[in-house]
């Protein structure tokens, strides 16, 4: 019962059921794997590190925005303690727990934990190119969200090109950039381009996986007050 075996297949349950949208299944899993990580590893390793993380990124999805601030800041600085503050892992662990502090309405906490991780993710070369562009993304929106347009409008268009270049056009964080694009149009007064891109991100809402649920209403209360429709000529991957 306590093997490895048993908890990454606990781990695989969980990223099923998420991808299904049952974030509290994919949660139990999780913290069972977890607690058998600890049994097996340590809190320390990065193993058990890691499958806090993920407890936590599932509690984000699930929008239990405190739980997950619990979890991701144990994560992190258990993260940092073990790896150094260069270290390319740790610092998107310090982006991935700025979501749930902005969920949770510590805006201004979020902002600074992002600002300070950045750089060492522009530091980390091409092999973190994923984890920079989702922290870009996830300032971008923050910064936006304040009215912060000037700062916003170049993190978020360095995200989007780089996630289009990473990933499908379904992925969840590929979708969530050219959602929140279509918001930095609308504020940028370009509402032609605005529509257009909301009608874009509108088709392909159904067919994300593990996207947060208040995301995609975001998204489509967005595509509602530009009046976007479906665009059935998008491509199906």
């Amino acid at each position: 019962p306590d093997s490895f075996q048993v908890a990454n297949a606990l781990n695989n349950l969980a990223v099923a059921a998420a991808n299904q949208g049952r974030y509290g299944e994919a949660v139990a899993a999780l913290r069972d794997s977890h607690a058998r990580h600890v049994r097996l590893f340590g809190a320390a390793h990065p193993r058990t590190i890691n499958a806090a993380r993920n407890v936590g990124m599932a509690l984000f999805l699930g929008d239990r925005a405190s739980e997950c601030v619990t979890w991701m800041r144990a994560a992190a600085d258990q993260r940092h303690r073990v790896a150094g503050g260069t270290d390319a892992s740790a610092a998107y662990m310090r982006a991935q727990l700025a979501r749930c502090l902005a969920r949770s309405g510590e805006a201004r906490e979020a902002v600074t934990t992002l600002e300070r991780a950045l750089p060492v993710l522009e530091a980390s070369g091409s092999g973190a190119a994923g984890y920079l562009a989702n922290a870009r993304l996830w300032l971008a929106t923050m910064l936006l969200a304040d009215g912060e347009v000037r700062r916003a409008g170049p993190l978020l268009r360095a995200a989007v090109a780089q996630l289009r270049v990473l990933h499908p056009e379904t992925h969840p964080a590929r979708l969530e950039a050219e959602c929140e694009l279509s918001h930095l149009l609308l504020v940028e007064g370009r509402g032609a381009d605005a529509h257009a891109a909301a009608t874009s991100c509108l088709a392909r809402l159904g067919r994300a996986s593990s996207m947060p649920t208040w995301r995609v209403e975001a998204a489509r209360d967005l595509s509602r007050e530009l009046g976007a429709r479906p665009d059935r000529t998008v491509s199906r991957r």
